[in-house]
């Protein structure tokens, strides 16, 4: 929202209020403006978002937390891959 480093995902429609977790509806958020935002619309906020939200392109942004990876979920994520 503010075009701070993100360090969560928020739901542009909440999914309280009918949303769904979906590439459409899903933006990287600093803290602050998560927490601020919480289960709000941006029209209540007085917010506007800069771009249309939608799925990464490319490969490379599934890698960023590679090192992360729960052992247990290695051979589902091998299969995936």
């Amino acid at each position: 929202y503010c075009s701070d480093a993100a360090d969560t995902v928020d739901h542009v429609l909440p999914l309280s209020r009918g949303g769904l977790h979906e590439w459409a509806n899903v933006v990287a958020s600093c803290k602050r403006d998560n927490l601020t935002k919480a289960d709000l619309l941006l029209s209540e906020l007085g917010w506007a978002l800069s771009f249309q939200p939608r799925a990464p392109e490319g490969h490379l942004w599934r890698l960023r937390y590679l090192a992360d990876v729960d052992p247990l979920w290695e051979p589902y994520l091998a299969a995936a891959s």
